[in-house]
This record gives C-alpha cells, sequence and structure tokens, in this order.
C-alpha cells in the first residue's frame, strides 16, 4: 500500500493485494473525473522516458511529454480504438 500527499488536502492511496503485480489507485479529488467515469490502465514502468522513447519511434501519438508530479513521472496516449492509457513511474518511495 502507498498513501502520498497530493497538494492541499488531496492524496493519492495505491492498494496492492499480497504478492500481485495489479494495484488499484483511490482518489476523489478530481472534479472533473466523478467515481467510476474514468477508464483505462494504467502501464507501470521503471522508465518513462525511455519507454516514451521507444513508442514514440514505433509511431504511438502521447499526448504529451512525459511529466513529473509528486507521485512520479507520467504521460498518455490512446490507442486506433480511442482506448485510453497512462505511462507511469511511480517516484522513488520515501522510507517512514
Amino acid at each position: 500500500m502507498s498513501d502520498a500527499p497530493y497538494g492541499e488536502g488531496r492524496r493519492w492511496v495505491e492498494v496492492r493485494p499480497a504478492g500481485s503485480p495489479t494495484s488499484l489507485t483511490l482518489v476523489t479529488w478530481f472534479p472533473s473525473m466523478p467515481a467510476g467515469s474514468l477508464q483505462g490502465l494504467v502501464i507501470d514502468t521503471p522508465d518513462v522516458r525511455g519507454a516514451y522513447t521507444e513508442l514514440m519511434s514505433r509511431g504511438v501519438h502521447f499526448a504529451h511529454e512525459p511529466r513529473k508530479e509528486p507521485w512520479g513521472t507520467f504521460t498518455t496516449f490512446t490507442d486506433p480504438d480511442g482506448n485510453g492509457f497512462v505511462l507511469a513511474q511511480a517516484a522513488p518511495r520515501q522510507e517512514s
């Protein structure tokens, strides 16, 4: 589990079943994205910039260059059918 602050009064909570590579992210602070309205996949990678460069060379069109946020670095793209994807690299974890 990861529970990180994300701006004023916001949190980014990520839960992962034990032993699973899949996780769920829980947020409630996107007024433009009410619960259940966001559909797509987040692809976790250890190197967003490298993956971005490789996929661009293969013809993938991204909405923007990788952006750094408090929780990590990301960029977005859609496939030819309009499905949305987020290519993400988590920020290094801080030990407490």
